[in-house]
């Protein structure tokens, strides 16, 4: 059994207002996320706690915690405004 995927209120927020080709590979990818919390190219974000990966310009800030099996994904943004 995967991990379970959380997604706070503004990410969700931020995943609506995108355009609905890049909405959808970034729902592809954060679904994949609940086999492999730590997928190839993952980053562990160093200013924060947390994870990051890359579609196109866009980042995917989440947090794992493995004790629970919850990836909870915190912000999703272009990426010269996703670490601000």
């Amino acid at each position: 059994m995967g991990y379970k995927l959380t997604i706070e209120t503004s990410a969700e927020k931020e995943i609506s207002k995108l355009q609905p080709e890049i909405r959808q590979r970034i729902v592809e990818k954060v679904g994949e996320l609940t086999n492999s919390p730590r997928p190839s190219g993952c980053r562990k974000l160093r200013v924060m706690d947390g994870y990051r990966i890359r579609i196109g310009d866009y980042r995917v800030l989440y947090t794992v915690d493995d004790a629970r099996e919850v990836v909870t994904i915190f912000r999703v943004m272009k990426r010269d405004k996703a670490y601000s």
